[in-house]
């Protein structure tokens, strides 16, 4: 089994070593790291010069997910995962990976749990994976860490189901939603964490939170727009009403909340129990 690993990158550098060494420190795993750069202009390839065992794409793209489909079309591994240059791996995350995906040979998706992480990179909340539910990911968002999840090349790529390049703040719900829809297999990693995703003020998705000019208003009314797009293609067929699509968004959005909160409380008590 090998994995393939594919970071986007552009001007990451700023916590990029760190991505890059949690990567190298994976043991007992064959894997290949393919790195795609939107020409940066920080130190960003000077540092990936320092690691001659990974692929480097460099070249102008139409953002992250132009990026990740890139790094995909030349991944040769059995399966898969877009790990970001400001997230990193958990030490043994990919060999824990490999043996549950060796008992669960059907599955065509599989993540773990990951920890949330601040700029210095302390942790301040560690999620455990919960069970896949398309119209919780529709309707709710994406509770799964884009940088926790596993696909298996054979049931994606080798389909033609890339991230769709339209998308540009969360490609990740777009995507959980369509592969649920195709019916994929998802299988979560109970009490695992396999990697860590960090919040700051430089998230793409999450840049709306320190700015407060309309570059950052534009950015959050971006990310909404998208997840609006997803709920009506991926949810209950809309009525003409805009008023009623919203209101039914709202009701499904705190229903699912309240599910994603019983589940989580389900997971810690059996974990006590154990």
């Amino acid at each position: 089994m090998k994995f393939s690993i594919i970071t986007p990158s552009y001007n990451g550098a700023k916590y990029l070593r760190e991505c890059m060494e949690s990567v190298q420190r994976q043991q007992g795993v064959d894997l290949e790291h393919i790195v795609v750069d939107a020409c940066s202009t920080d130190e960003t390839l000077e540092i990936l010069a320092q690691f001659p065992d990974i692929k480097v794409i460099c070249e102008p793209d139409k953002g992250m997910s132009d990026g990740i489909n890139k790094g995909l079309r030349s991944a040769t591994g059995d399966w898969w995962i877009w790990l970001n240059t400001d997230d990193y791996l958990e030490e043994g995350a990919l060999l824990r990976v490999q043996q549950f995906i060796e008992t669960h040979q059907d599955a065509d998706v599989v993540y773990g749990g990951f920890h949330f992480i601040n700029a210095a990179g302390e942790i301040y909340r560690s999620p455990d994976a919960l069970p896949y539910s398309r119209k919780m990911i529709v309707y709710y968002g994406p509770y799964v860490a884009s940088t926790a999840i596993f696909y298996k090349k054979a049931s994606t790529i080798d389909r033609g189901e890339f991230v769709h390049e339209r998308f540009k703040q969360v490609m990740d719900q777009e995507y959980y939603a369509r592969l649920g829809a195709l019916k994929l297999k998802f299988y979560p990693m109970p009490k695992v964490r396999v990697a860590s995703f960090r919040v700051h003020g430089d998230n793409t998705s999450l840049r709306y939170n320190e700015a407060k000019d309309l570059d950052g208003v534009l950015t959050r009314q971006l990310q909404l727009g998208e997840s609006v797009a997803v709920r009506r293609f991926y949810g209950f067929p809309p009525f003409k009403s805009v008023f009623v699509n919203t209101l039914i968004d709202a009701l499904f959005y705190y229903y699912y909340r309240v599910v994603k909160i019983s589940m989580e409380i389900g997971n810690l008590l059996r974990q006590k129990i154990s």
